[in-house]
């Protein structure tokens, strides 16, 4: 049997958390998800991550500090970084095709984006 990723979500806006966490989930995602970055990081402790899907629009956002922090604090663990990103512009420490722009967002290409 396959594994199952393990997928964190750290977005403020509830909605697009919660309907991303359970599609995810029923594409076989196992899925840690939090409004803030310390409760996420605190919630997934323990389990090496697979994927980490942040939203810019997240309080605690800093760009690359932000990125740094993370892979600071998941011992060793090497996700995929996929940002929700409502800046409106490219972000260069994060590949083009893991940026997902919410300018005309459907949760259908993110699901199409992010693998499970």
């Amino acid at each position: 049997m396959q594994q199952r990723k393990k997928i964190l979500i750290l977005e403020k806006d509830d909605f697009l958390r919660e309907i991303l966490g359970n599609l995810l989930h029923k594409k076989g995602g196992y899925i840690f998800s939090a409004f803030s970055l310390k409760d996420g990081l605190h919630d997934a402790h323990g389990h090496k991550l697979d994927t980490i899907i942040l939203g810019t629009s997240c309080s605690e956002y800093k760009g690359k500090e932000t990125l740094a922090y993370i892979n600071k604090q998941i011992d060793g663990a090497n996700p995929d970084f996929f940002i929700i990103n409502d800046t409106g512009t490219k972000l260069d420490f994060v590949a083009p095709e893991n940026q997902i722009a919410t300018e005309n967002l459907s949760v259908q290409t993110i699901l199409e984006k992010i693998p499970v």
